[in-house]
């Protein structure tokens, strides 16, 4: 009988733990779900904040390439690209 009665803990155990994987999974699938629903918002956000980026960039090699630079303007452009760096970082 004793063994019996280990055999059943044991089983009841391991049909927790499985219980607490498949919960897991589960949990892990809805926030798949979630990421995917979001997907093409979250890409629609990257694809414009790169785009900026990229103006951004350019607007700063263009400005360094003047002889006259404008020091108002380059400024501008520098905290606006830091601004876009540091929410792309996060």
């Amino acid at each position: 009988m004793p063994v019996d009665l280990i055999s059943a803990v044991g089983l009841i155990t391991s049909a927790s733990q499985l219980v607490g994987q498949a919960f897991t999974v589960i949990v892990n699938l809805q926030n798949y779900k979630e990421a995917i629903k979001k997907a093409p918002k979250h890409s629609a956000e990257l694809r414009h904040e790169i785009g900026t980026l990229w103006n951004l960039l350019k607007s700063l090699e263009a400005t360094s390439n003047n002889t006259q630079l404008c020091s108002v303007s380059l400024n501008n452009c520098c905290q606006e690209l830091e601004s876009m760096l540091d929410e792309l970082n996060e």
